[in-house]
């Protein structure tokens, strides 16, 4: 049986209670040449043609040598504006109807600002003729239109908006720093912020556990589930075809019962009263921990049952031909769903999630599968892992987040989004994990514990989302840590090992905001009270 190798708590007897509860470019019309010569009927008569180019032609002509001309402003108003300079010296006058000749006006136009100090865009208003309007005047509106756009897009501005907006001035030369090193500067700070609340959460992981139990008997495989902590504070173990509970509240230890064939697995239901207890044999014992009665015992597995879990009145089971069966603990008949070749080798990892709306198992044949409540068909079915998965864990903020480890082969924790059957996250842990659970820290916020089995037989502690390793304890048993179970209130992890050892590790802080569950309201209430006075003896 169990044994306190404390040398400071006196050894409690059998007959103690068990309870004490995610631009167009624009299109450049190129302008073909009009001589200024043509025919009086041109299409083109009487009206002004202004060149797309930014050097301004002017036409002289005897009938519009005094004529002004509109010219858009670079506010986007029609202004008044005369395109022709003074004649120089040496140039032929067009007023007596000889050839009309060419004068260029100043390439200096006075009237846009700085391209390049300009800030912001060109605001330019596009009045059009109504449909009824002569196509003549249709012509000309599309012709200013196509100017100003190439205008602008010579100057490098863009239609649409202003040219000048309101900026603030510079800060001295003194105070200017450029984007790369504010953001080196933000990056640092963040980094440093980091690092020191990783530095803190590190000092606040224990070197040596609190209190060690000796688990004599205790057998040495990989994938059976030997231990659980209930709701209400009891931990139960298998020790060899011997099952016994620890009462963490008084310290007192009790004989259950012994089976005729070596224990397999162990678990709780969610109200923390009733214990079943799979073997080797393929049977599922109930047991009721308050009367200390065996209530009933299942049948339905033709090989041993490795892990279980329960939801509600269900009794879920896993065995080693990679079959689950679904129990109903109330009725006779008891088995309400058998999915056989589940897994096509040993189921080792299975639990449900807190809502009861789906199952993930895992097995030796290296699968993450998850299943819904009503289908006997996996959701999805995930291959990334090489080695055999039982290390499974839902977490208690996100319905749809779940975490999976993998066996010596593998050593990496993958993150899945149960919803969409996407992987989220991934790490590599270096050594066999054995188990997987969530927790609480003040310091860093969400976290996850791994405890590990070969080559390394550690405890390390993982910030969620972030993944930094913020705590490891080094040489936690002398040997792999075969399993682990986490304390009602959230804070104790104890781990049994092939050391014949059971120790007890305080790692988490209790996490007292209350979280919500798409609805359904978390879930710890009861468990934070108990936190209060929880205390191992």
């Amino acid at each position: 049986m169990l044994l306190d190798t404390s040398p400071s708590k006196p050894h409690s007897n059998n007959h103690e209670p068990l309870l004490s509860t995610p631009k167009k470019a624009s299109h450049r019309i190129v302008f073909g040449s009009v001589s200024p010569n043509a025919k009086r009927n041109s299409i083109f008569e009487g009206k002004d043609i202004l060149s797309p180019n930014i050097d301004l032609m002017t036409w002289s002509s005897p009938k519009r040598h005094q004529a002004s001309q509109k010219l858009p402003d670079f506010n986007g108003r029609l202004g008044s504006a005369d395109l022709r300079e003074p004649a120089p010296s040496g140039a032929v006058s067009s007023t007596s109807g000889s050839p009309r000749k060419l004068q260029r006006a100043s390439t200096t136009d006075r009237y846009i600002p700085n391209r390049h100090t300009a800030s912001g865009r060109l605001c330019m208003d596009e009045s059009r003729p109504p449909p009824s309007a002569l196509p003549a005047l249709h012509l000309e509106a599309e012709t200013k239109r196509i100017y100003k756009h190439s205008v602008a897009e010579a100057c490098g501005l863009q239609v649409g908006k202003r040219i000048l907006q309101f900026q603030p001035n510079l800060p001295p030369p003194s105070l200017q720093r450029s984007t790369s090193e504010l953001s080196a500067f933000a990056d640092e700070s963040s980094q440093s912020a980091t690092s020191r609340s990783q530095q803190m959460r590190t000092r606040k992981v224990p070197s040596c556990s609190e209190k060690v139990l000796d688990a004599p008997g205790v057998v040495d495989d990989f994938y059976l589930s030997l231990m659980q902590w209930s709701s209400i504070n009891l931990l139960a173990i298998a020790l060899e075809n011997a099952v016994y509970v620890w009462n963490a509240a008084t310290g007192a230890v009790t004989s259950l019962t012994e089976c005729s064939c070596i224990v397999t697995s162990v678990n709780w239901s969610q109200d923390g009263y009733y214990l079943s207890i799979g073997t080797n044999d393929g049977s599922i014992e109930v047991w009721d921990i308050e009367t200390q009665e065996r209530l009933r015992t299942m049948q339905g597995h033709t090989s041993r049952v490795a892990t279980q879990d329960w939801s509600g009145h269900i009794l879920t089971a896993g065995s080693r031909n990679g079959s689950i069966v679904h129990h109903d603990v109330r009725v006779s008949q008891h088995i309400v769903s058998n999915i056989t070749n589940a897994h096509a080798e040993e189921i080792c990892g299975l639990s449900w999630r807190s809502d009861g709306q789906q199952l993930a198992t895992g097995g030796n044949d290296n699968v993450v599968s998850v299943w819904d409540l009503r289908s006997n068909k996996p959701r999805f079915s995930k291959h990334e892992h090489k080695a055999a998965v039982k290390a499974i864990s839902w977490s208690p903020d996100k319905l749809s987040l779940l975490a999976t480890g993998g066996g010596s082969a593998d050593k990496h924790i993958h993150f899945w989004n149960t919803t969409t059957g996407c992987k989220v996250n991934s790490l590599d842990a270096g050594s066999q994990i054995s188990s997987l659970h969530w927790g609480y820290s003040n310091t860093t916020g969400r976290e996850i514990v791994a405890t590990h089995g070969y080559p390394n037989n550690s405890i390390s502690i993982y910030s969620y989302p972030t993944l930094h390793k913020t705590g490891v304890i080094n040489d936690a048993h002398d040997a792999r840590i075969l399993n682990s179970a986490l304390s009602p209130d959230g804070t104790t992890l104890a781990t049994v090992a092939a050391d014949e050892s059971l120790k007890f590790w305080k790692l988490f802080d209790i996490n007292r905001r209350k979280s919500t569950l798409n609805g359904f309201a978390s879930l710890k209430d009861d468990a934070n009270k108990m936190g209060d006075s929880f205390m191992i003896r």
